[in-house]
């Protein structure tokens, strides 16, 4: 019975970490429309970073992120434009083609982070 509720521990860890993003990224916005999306750009890794280091504290998640993110923007923007057309389909669907593209962005998303890491790695090491 355990094992079922394994992963509930991190709950509220990631609640706040979720909740804290949300929050600076509309402190963000409503100062100006840029500094937010540079915002919601920098922080977009978050959950993916927590998931690999689940030790760091909420502040160095988003400072990892922030580095990570830093010169990667450009690259994740015309990246999440590669799906305008996929959720097009979505709503030309009402929504029915969310079963296949929404698992199909996520994992495009998970592996668009795992290149960006490896190469933010490989250029620290040096």
């Amino acid at each position: 019975m355990k094992k079922i509720f394994v992963h509930y521990k991190d709950i509220i860890k990631i609640f706040v970490i979720m909740m804290l993003i949300e929050i600076i990224t509309l402190f963000g916005i409503t100062l100006f429309i840029i500094p937010g999306v540079i915002m919601i750009f920098n922080f977009s890794i978050v959950p993916y970073i927590y998931r690999e280091n689940k030790h760091l504290d909420i502040l160095s998640l988003l400072k990892l992120s922030c580095k990570i993110m830093s010169g990667n923007k450009m690259k994740l923007l015309l990246f999440e434009f590669s799906f305008i057309l996929w959720f097009l389909l979505v709503v030309s669907t009402f929504g029915f083609a969310i079963i296949w593209v929404g698992p199909y962005s996520q994992v495009s998303y998970a592996i668009f982070y795992s290149q960006i890491k490896e190469e933010y790695y490989a250029s620290n090491l040096i």
